[in-house]
């Protein structure tokens, strides 16, 4: 089944199927963090997928060649609707014809089955709750522009990540240089700012305008600790990302972790 999946996402791909926009009136706005996939050849069917505060929003595709063997394609929204989950969700989309697979808007060359997408969150760290970015952007010295990784543990740690060496401008494998105890309120405060399925689904809705920003990323890790998801990005608008950010900022020693920052800058610095 999951070669066959495969073989299906690398067909829509070619077609340039996965995440296309229609025109005009049939417009579907930013923001759909997932599609689910169907039909074959020269028709298929798409159900674009939304997460709000009351549960889903949809809109249903039809996309066929504008002609037998071309690359271009027609698309046409047949319905735009709500629904209270994600069963729901999957029931339109079957009946639609869109139930063969799904993408996430983040990773749209990957396939997913229907029941990955009923499931919703994957099954995630044991170990680590969520990570986030912590850097500077301070002058041209790109030593000086380093940031740090840090993961915040279930046993209430804060593990430092940098690089120890450099590439160019650019740092390089990243390891652990430094951990860090919180205090229980700190990490309960963390914690109660999280809503995994909200992040999870969430559109960070980064500002494209910016020219000289942040990236401000928040890791989900899967059950071998590896990232899953980055559900933040290069300066974020969305509101739920920016209070969950603050959260972070708010309740790790921000003064301790700059200083490990600027010492393994400094550190690099002196390799050279």
């Amino acid at each position: 089944m999951k070669g066959i999946i495969q073989l299906i996402t690398v067909f829509f791909a070619a077609f340039g199927m996965l995440g296309a926009k229609t025109n005009g009136g049939n417009e579907i706005a930013n923001g759909y963090y997932a599609v689910l996939h169907g039909g074959v050849g020269e028709r298929t069917y798409e159900t674009y997928v939304y997460r709000t505060d009351e549960g889903y929003k949809y809109v249903n595709v039809t996309s066929t060649t504008v002609s037998w063997g071309s690359a271009k394609w027609n698309h046409e929204v047949n319905q735009r609707g709500k629904a209270d989950s994600r069963e729901k969700i999957a029931e339109i989309a079957k009946k639609h014809g869109a139930s063969q697979f799904m993408t996430y808007t983040w990773d749209r060359t990957t396939a997913h089955t229907i029941e990955e997408f009923l499931t919703g969150v994957p099954e995630l760290s044991e170990d680590y709750l969520i990570g986030f970015s912590c850097g500077r952007n301070e002058g041209p010295n790109p030593y000086w522009r380093l940031g740090a990784d840090v993961i915040i543990t279930k046993n209430r740690e804060a593990i430092i990540l940098m690089p120890t060496r450099m590439e160019g401008t650019y740092g390089a494998d990243e390891k652990e240089i430094a951990r860090l105890k919180l205090m229980k309120e700190q990490y309960d405060t963390i914690e109660k700012a999280l809503d995994f399925e909200r992040l999870f689904m969430i559109d960070p809705g980064m500002d494209e305008n910016m020219c000289d920003g942040r990236d401000l990323d928040i890791y989900l890790y899967d059950k071998d600790n590896r990232i899953i998801r980055n559900c933040g990005g290069y300066e974020p608008t969305n509101p739920y990302v920016l209070e969950v950010y603050d959260a972070f900022l708010a309740n790790v020693p921000l003064e301790e972790i700059n200083k490990i920052i600027a010492d393994q800058s400094m550190k690099l610095e002196g390799m050279e």
